[in-house]
């Protein structure tokens, strides 16, 4: 098999055969995120592209037969969001495992890796205390579209506006 570009998925990933030279499967849908497929058929999820101002990066995100194709595609996604903030992925590390990761601590993160107005990180801050206090400590994993419809219901029941729910909400 040559270099060849298509939707990378768990079919893709069990068709994977050794051919005596290194190949990669290029994701059709995401530039950057492809298979890296060894001479003797060993394959890992790859992720490479071009840092902002600073050349290129590849980066090895795991071993197909230990990670779903879609939490690689989650991982690749990140690591070209970094790329494109000028921020080198080989170089970074996770801070927190993804228990660990709390809606405070992805706030705190988010206002961390982005370029802000001192009054812009206030507001962001005071409107995920006021709608979202309760849920700081928890994992974000826990927070699902359902919680959030219901807090978005809460909220406009307890007097605040349409306006001003939907900006928290595009805070979150």
């Amino acid at each position: 098999m040559t270099n060849s570009v298509t939707k990378i998925t768990q079919q893709t990933v069990g068709a994977i055969r050794s051919t005596g030279s290194v190949y990669y499967i290029r994701d059709s849908e995401l530039k950057g995120f492809a298979i890296k497929v060894t001479a003797k058929g060993q394959a890992s999820f790859i992720a490479e592209g071009r840092i902002k101002k600073r050349g290129t990066f590849r980066k090895s995100i795991g071993d197909v037969e230990h990670i779903l194709v879609k939490n690689a595609r989650a991982e690749a996604h990140m690591y070209m969001g970094l790329a494109k903030r000028g921020i080198d992925p080989r170089y970074t590390q996770p801070d927190a495992s993804a228990a660990d990761q709390t809606l405070r601590w992805c706030l705190e993160q988010h206002l961390k890796l982005r370029v802000m107005r001192d009054s812009t990180v206030r507001t962001y801050r005071n409107q995920m205390n006021n709608a979202f206090g309760k849920w700081y400590k928890e994992p974000v994993e826990q927070i699902t579209p359902q919680r959030i419809a219901e807090r978005r219901v809460e909220l406009i029941k307890q007097g605040k506006s349409e306006n001003y729910v939907a900006s928290c909400l595009r805070t979150l």
